[in-house]
C-alpha cells in the first residue's frame, strides 16, 4: 500500500511538472515574440547624410528590458534622436519603450524648441507609464548643415562629445529630470 501511493505521488508530481513544463514553454514563445516586437520598435536603417555617420548597438541586460534608441529625419532636413532607458527590467520596461516610441515619433517633428518637445514627451509619459516607471533619456536635434546639435539630457550619464581629426574628447554638462516625472 505504501509502494501504491508512493507512485501515485509521483504520478502526480510528474503531470504537475509537465503543466510546468508546457506553461514555461509557452511563456518563452511569448517572451520570445516580445523580443521581436521590442527590436521592431528600433531603427531598422539610419538616414544617409554626407559628413555624417550613425551607429547602434542593441543588447539589454535581460531578454528584453527599457533600453530604447530612435533617429528621425525632420521635415527640414534635421535629425532627431533620442537614446533612453526605461527604469526597472523585464517585460514593463519593454513595454514602456512603446510609448516612448510614440511619445517621440508625435512630438519631434513638431517645430518647437528641443526643450517643449522633451516636456512633451515627459507629458504624454506622465500619463500613459505606472506611476514607478520613468525614463532616463537624452534627446538631440542635429543640423547637418551647421553641424549642430541641441541637447535635453533627461537623467543619463553626461554625453561625450567626441571631436574628429584629433579635437578631443569632451563631456557635455547637461543635465535634467527622468521624462514622465
Amino acid at each position: 500500500e505504501t509502494l501504491q501511493q508512493k507512485l501515485k505521488e509521483l504520478d502526480e508530481s510528474i503531470r504537475s511538472f509537465d503543466a510546468l513544463a508546457n506553461r514555461e514553454g509557452i511563456l518563452r514563445q511569448e517572451l520570445s515574440l516580445a523580443q521581436q516586437v521590442q527590436r521592431n520598435l528600433l531603427p531598422k536603417s539610419f538616414p544617409l547624410v554626407e559628413g555624417f555617420r550613425f551607429a547602434a548597438t542593441f543588447r539589454p541586460a535581460l531578454e528584453i528590458g527599457g533600453d530604447f534608441y530612435d533617429l528621425q529625419t525632420l521635415p527640414d532636413g534635421r535629425i532627431g534622436i533620442i537614446v533612453a532607458d526605461a527604469t526597472g527590467h523585464g517585460i514593463q520596461a519593454a513595454l514602456s519603450t512603446a510609448l516612448l516610441k510614440f511619445a517621440f515619433a508625435t512630438t519631434i517633428d513638431s517645430g518647437k524648441p528641443i526643450t517643449e518637445i522633451a516636456a512633451a514627451m515627459s507629458d504624454i509619459l506622465l500619463k500613459g507609464l505606472p506611476e514607478n516607471i520613468y525614463v532616463a533619456g537624452l534627446l538631440a536635434i542635429l543640423d547637418t548643415e551647421s553641424c549642430k546639435v541641441q541637447i535635453v539630457n533627461a537623467g543619463l550619464p553626461h554625453p561625450i562629445l567626441i571631436r574628429t581629426q584629433g579635437q578631443g574628447i569632451e563631456r557635455v554638462p547637461v543635465n535634467g529630470l527622468f521624462m514622465g516625472v
